[in-house]
């Protein structure tokens, strides 16, 4: 988790910018522009466009400077995992 890229980070980068809801809100002058609130109540909360690409630049940032895991390690990480779990 070390070289991930972090939500705060994120949040603190773009506010109310991070979240389509937050987005919506600040437009409307109607309900939450906390970018942290809507995260905390609903986990499968939508990222913004904005959220998306800076979200796509800082992953490609890590990429050049930690590299990828091969698609074939990862292949197999799902198949052992799969096995070990069914």
């Amino acid at each position: 988790m070390e070289n991930g890229i972090s939500l705060y980070e994120l949040m603190g980068a773009l506010g109310s910018d991070s979240f389509a809801s937050t987005q919506r809100h600040v437009a409307t002058s109607k309900g939450n522009t906390d970018p942290h609130q809507p995260i905390r109540r609903k986990p499968d909360v939508q990222l913004s466009e904005k959220a998306r690409a800076w979200l796509t630049d800082k992953l490609q940032e890590a990429f050049a400077r930690h590299g990828k895991i091969p698609l074939v390690y990862t292949e197999n990480l799902i198949k052992y995992r799969k096995h070990r779990y069914v």
